[in-house]
């Protein structure tokens, strides 16, 4: 069930983050094939739990907690995995953004 992969090795703290921040990105942008995001989205609101998704950073804590468990060893620091990975995704999306706006700015003058 779990893969339990080495915590301690770099490169699955990298991999962890680009997962989670794919996955994050499908959940929160994407329409996904054949729209299945956009009918979990709306499957989401109607349950009330649109809230777990409107914010990225948000859906990022809660996407990392479940890919957490599944690549790690239950240990004392995997609670902090889970907010290191979901931390990391929040860089790359910051920067993302950043990065974005500026080409806006750019496009725009």
């Amino acid at each position: 069930m779990f893969l339990q992969v080495n915590a301690d090795h770099w490169l699955w703290l990298l991999i962890s983050i680009l997962v989670v921040w794919r996955l994050t990105t499908l959940i929160c942008y994407e329409a996904g094939p054949f729209n299945i995001m956009t009918i979990f989205r709306l499957f989401m609101y109607r349950l009330r739990l649109g809230s777990l998704i409107d914010c990225f950073h948000c859906a990022a804590v809660w996407v990392s907690l479940f890919v957490t468990i599944a690549l790690y060893k239950t240990s004392i620091a995997l609670p902090f995995m889970v907010f290191a990975v979901a931390g990391g995704t929040s860089i790359i999306e910051k920067i993302i953004s950043f990065l974005s706006s500026l080409n806006e700015e750019n496009e725009n003058n």
